[in-house]
């Protein structure tokens, strides 16, 4: 009697088909979006193509992150030039995202080629504020129209941004059977590998999106700092 197989549509599967279909096997290629959500064709990975919204909600938070990382790229750079004269300790405020600190560097005297490169650096610094401030404003605007993003807000530790950038990853909670699942989906749960006397504990890092990983697991430690301030008050 033969066996019937499915596989994922993928060079792979279409590789391993011919090869298992030569030893009097069945096999079945079929896309892994197109698999129903209850029916489970032996491990096959089922792809859930996002919405429209929710694409152009990824995106944006993309482009956000993006936005930040290389700002703080030229505060970094900026950072170097002041310590490299020993300047650093000399900023008048605590941050130097503060008005007043921005002031003192476009004032502060510098040999010619440090002043250049903080120059540099602070035009491009004004205007990834700018384009920031844009970008926020449209994730903002997405999130007002959202019931699910006030029932995420009540977290602590969760704003209104973070919440529209978890939801658009999460998509259809109707697949989540469990809550588990959502938390295997993200890759935060626990895991242990034990090997003999040895008992390792570790946490499964997630491949889909490792920047919604970190996300839910720096919001995680946020409310769980927020319930122990709770606790001692």
């Amino acid at each position: 009697m033969k066996n019937k197989i499915c596989y994922s549509l993928n060079p792979f599967g279409c590789r391993l088909t011919r090869r298992v279909g030569t030893i009097a096997n069945v096999c079945t290629l079929i896309a892994g979006r197109i698999a129903p959500y209850n029916e489970h064709l032996n491990g096959i990975r089922r792809v859930v193509w996002p919405t429209v919204e929710d694409a152009q909600v990824r995106q944006l938070a993309s482009l956000r992150q993006h936005l930040v990382r290389q700002r703080t790229r030229c505060i970094v750079k900026i950072r170097g030039c002041l310590r490299k004269h020993n300047l650093e300790q000399d900023c008048p405020a605590k941050s130097y995202k503060t008005k007043k600190a921005k002031e003192w560097l476009k004032a502060l005297e510098l040999p010619l080629t440090d002043r250049l490169e903080v120059n540099v650096h602070l035009a491009v610094w004004e205007t990834l504020d700018a384009e920031l401030l844009k970008v926020e404003k449209e994730l903002a605007m997405r999130s007002e129209t959202d019931k699910n993003v006030l029932l995420l807000v009540s977290i602590p530790g969760i704003n209104h941004l973070g919440a529209k950038a978890l939801l658009s990853r999460i998509g259809d909670i109707a697949r989540f059977p469990t809550p588990d699942s959502l938390a295997n989906y993200f890759g935060v749960t626990p895991g242990c590998r034990n090997s003999g006397e040895k008992t390792q504990h570790h946490t499964h890092s997630s491949r889909r999106d490792v920047h919604s990983s970190r996300r839910v697991v720096h919001r995680s430690r946020r409310y769980l700092r927020a319930e122990k301030t709770a606790a001692r008050l």
